[in-house]
């Protein structure tokens, strides 16, 4: 009986081909936590579905193409928010210090994405919140009174 000798160079291709498809399976799946969801990006652009909604991801394990599919993750729990607004003036020139609270939650993620472009956290959407909120309530303190307003 003869025993043939395995070529060292065939040992190398399976060696290097077994690490290639392990590495290209551990790029095919992603987890999303309980608390985030998830939005795909198809070359770094959201992908949308038929009717124009983002394919998102709820919590759980899920797969895609890797190299070509991208998945960002955003929180989906209610965030708090609390400012002030040093000088408002009612309309006899009176000045006010307001302070506010607001609860928000992310609920189109594609809309949030391209609005803030922000995936790591929510400092941009927090700053056009007090943009939006603080000239608002300049201009409702500004059409009244101060008996009116308070």
């Amino acid at each position: 009986m003869e025993v043939k000798q395995v070529n060292p160079k065939a040992i190398w291709a399976i060696v290097i081909v077994s690490i290639l498809t392990l590495f290209l399976i551990s790029q095919s799946y992603f987890l999303v936590p309980q608390s985030e969801l998830g939005m795909k990006l198809r070359f770094g652009d959201p992908v949308s579905m038929k009717n124009g909604d983002p394919v998102t991801y709820g919590p759980g394990l899920h797969f895609m193409i890797p190299f070509i599919d991208k998945t960002l993750l955003f929180d989906s729990r209610l965030r708090n928010m609390s400012d002030e607004i040093p000088a408002a003036y009612t309309i006899d020139r009176q000045p006010l210090d307001l302070n506010y609270y607001v609860t928000w939650k992310i609920m189109n993620l594609k809309k949030y994405y391209t609005t803030t472009g922000d995936i790591t956290g929510s400092t941009n959407a927090e700053a056009l919140i007090q943009q939006n909120v603080g000239s608002q309530l300049r201009n409702l303190i500004g059409d009244d009174s101060l008996e009116q307003v308070v």
